[in-house]
């Protein structure tokens, strides 16, 4: 519970701090995170200055069926079922509504990098695939580099507080010479958030950009990947900023577009059947590696899909104009 109401920390020889997240002016926020056995937690954060009785309810996602659960400021998910919405009232009739819990986080596929994993080149953490946990929530992902494959002896590379001046939150991640021999390790963490923390940046007098963090460790919320070993420079430097990862576009069986594009971008998913054609657009702002966003999920909606007709579709992912994944799918709409 630690991580839900996080104070500002002093670094005095690295850094300074800066403003701490304001509170909410009114309503009850809820502020959810996982605890490395994998079981959910919330934290009811009001408005009032002292704090009143509260009282939560466990509901099903459109809020029916809810059932009192427990009291108190602060409670965790043991004891309830995937696909649960925890409401919580206090006597002066404010609310809040929590996101879906779909269960303990399980580990469907580890992060990996996208990149030259050689001195002098830039590398982006790409997160895992998960099921479970809340729905909505963010991943926090981190670059170290160890003595050994297995693991061991490992510094951390990246930091979230840590100010590369002059580059964009998307850019990506410098591999300096002295690493070279080293082996490149990823590791995603589920968070539970996003979620208040206190604000604090970290500057390096020395130049150094390493170490700043402790590497985390293999737990149930967190996934870690050796994903090879640091090559010698082919080039010259060329600074410590280098390009976002290229966009990332699959495409389910059942229609729907699941899309990170790390540097922003304009997505538009396109249906077509029989010469018929219907799409929806949205756009993806730019976001930081160590703290990206949920993928954007889209689909055809079902009036589209009526337009279209029963039978094969052809949907095509759209990023920037240019085409990045297609499928066909049968559909009964009518």
């Amino acid at each position: 519970m630690k991580r839900l109401v996080c104070i500002g920390l002093l670094f005095a020889a690295l850094g300074l701090i800066v403003a701490a997240p304001a509170q909410a002016s009114r309503g009850i926020h809820i502020q959810t995170a996982i605890g490395p056995t994998g079981i959910g937690s919330l934290f009811a954060d009001t408005s009032s200055t002292t704090v009143p009785p509260l009282t939560w309810e466990a509901c099903a996602p459109d809020l029916t069926s809810c059932r009192r659960f427990a009291g108190g400021r602060e409670i965790e998910t043991t004891g309830v079922a995937a696909g649960t919405v925890f409401r919580v009232r206090d006597a002066g009739g404010e609310r809040g509504v929590s996101p879906e819990w779909q269960g303990p986080p399980k580990e469907m596929a580890p992060p990996r990098v996208a990149g030259v994993i050689a001195a002098n080149e830039f590398v982006s953490p790409v997160r895992g695939l998960w099921s479970g946990g809340w729905r909505g929530e963010n991943s926090e992902m981190q670059l170290s580099a160890c003595a050994a494959e297995s693991g061991q002896e490992c510094v951390s590379l990246t930091s979230p507080h840590f100010v590369r001046r002059g580059c964009a939150s998307s850019a990506s991640f410098y591999l300096d010479p002295r690493f070279v021999g080293l082996y490149l390790r990823v590791a995603d963490r589920q968070s539970g958030g996003p979620h208040a923390e206190g604000g604090y940046a970290v500057y390096s007098p020395s130049g150094a950009t390493w170490g700043f963090d402790e590497v985390w460790g293999r737990n149930r919320t967190t996934s870690v990947a050796i994903v090879g070993q640091i090559a010698p420079a082919a080039n010259a430097p060329a600074g410590e900023c280098g390009p976002p990862p290229p966009p990332i576009a699959t495409l389910s069986a059942e229609g729907t577009a699941r899309v990170e594009c790390a540097g922003g971008c304009s997505v538009v998913l396109v249906g077509t059947r029989n010469g018929r054609r219907q799409l929806v657009t949205r756009q993806i702002p730019e976001q930081g590696l160590l703290r990206p966003n949920p993928a954007l999920e889209l689909d055809l909606p079902s009036s589209a899909l009526a337009r279209l007709g029963a039978g094969k579709v052809r949907l095509t992912v759209q990023i920037d104009g240019t085409r990045w994944a297609q499928r066909t799918i049968r559909t009964s709409a009518s």
